[in-house]
Formats: C-alpha cells, structure tokens, sequence
C-alpha cells in the first residue's frame, strides 16, 4: 500500500558563516575559492593552544542585539537567530500571515554550549559565583529556544546533536516531519561557536585540531 507523502520545499534561507554573514557575502566567498580559516588574535584567544580557526568575521553583535540580549545568549544562539532572521524573512514570515502555532524549530548544535558555559563555570571554581544565566545559556537547546521564542513560533521545538553532522540531522529530521504531513513549516538548521580554551585545549589533546599557530 503506498503512503500519501507532503511535498516539501526551501522557501528562504540564511547564514552566519566564516565566509559570510549573509547570502550574499557567503556565496561569492564560496565560489572564488576563499578559506574561512584565519589566524585567531585578541584576548579571548590567547590562552588556546590551537591559534587558527574559523570565526564568523564582520559579526558585531551589537548590530543585532541590544546589551541585555546580548548578555542573555550564547554566541551560538546569537549566530542561530541572525541566520534564522534572514531565512524568515526570504520565506516572507515576517507579514503574519503564517500561523505560529504550526511552525516548528529543528535546530541542531553540538558543542556550543560547553564553550558558552565555560566562563560561569570558572567564576564558581574561583570565586563560588554562579550566574541563574548559567543553564539557559549553555544548553544546546539554546539556539532554537531563542529563535522560537523570538518570532513567537509555537510547534515542535527539537535541538539535534549530532556532532559535525548536527546540521545536516535536523534537516532531514524536518525534511521527514513535513513530508510525513506531521508539520507544514519547519526552521531548521544548526548553530555552533565552540571557541573557549578548555573546547579547544580538549579537541588539541585529542589530536582532533590543528596545533599551528598560523
């Protein structure tokens, strides 16, 4: 017996990349070949032993959020919801037209919430301080939860881990629930900023990153 299945197609998408902060920008960078991978300087980066990597560059976040935003989330969150914005917007999302309580969020992220707790973490080990931020911030579940609650969407809110391919996961888990006729609208991505010292000391001693200095 064959199974009805739901069409299912892109209507908008966004990016905040190492080659792009926007479509635009991440596409041309794409396709002249450029490396999103540049010597790390400035004081966040000088107690890790691995000094190269692959920031989102021309991120400020204070063109996005205000102080108490910012505060509030973790740079991966950040970078989910100013993806998450463009997408939204290319999808024409923004005219309320489109029913929140059936829009869902699958948005995976895999270790973005080590590197966002690292800094509470060491305010308790050194001075037994823990900010009530502590939770919020470092659960991966973060990135969804801010984007969802920021455009006021009321369906499925899933966060995927699934390491490097955490990404491509929660696609295929929307692509599968809106095929299935189990949701109509899905955004759906990943996001991941795993710069702190103990991330990338970790990664280094598992002989997993590059230990170059540039």
């Amino acid at each position: 017996m064959s199974r009805k299945t739901e069409r299912v197609v892109v209507t908008g998408m966004g990016v905040a990349s190492p080659l792009g902060c926007d479509l635009s920008g991440f596409w041309n960078n794409l396709l002249a070949g450029c490396s999103g991978v540049i010597s790390l300087e400035g004081s966040i980066f000088s107690g890790m032993p691995s000094k190269i990597g692959a920031i989102v560059r021309g991120y400020e976040e204070s063109d996005h959020f205000d102080s108490k935003e910012a505060r509030r989330m973790s740079r991966s969150s950040q970078l989910g919801l100013v993806a998450a914005k463009q997408a939204i917007a290319q999808a024409g999302m923004e005219n309320g037209e489109v029913d929140r309580t059936g829009v869902g969020v699958i948005v995976g992220s895999s270790i973005g919430g080590y590197s966002a707790s690292d800094q509470f973490f060491k305010s308790f080990y050194l001075q037994n301080r823990l900010s009530p931020f502590t939770i919020p911030i470092s659960m991966n579940v973060g990135p969804g939860s801010n984007i969802s609650i920021k455009h006021g969407f009321q369906g499925p809110l899933m966060s995927v881990d699934a390491a490097c391919s955490s990404a491509a996961h929660s696609i295929g888990y929307a692509f599968n629930m809106i095929r299935s006729g189990m949701l109509e609208i899905a955004v759906t991505g990943a996001a991941d900023s795993p710069f702190s010292p103990a991330v990338v000391g970790a990664w280094v001693a598992a002989h997993a990153v590059s230990n170059r200095t540039r």
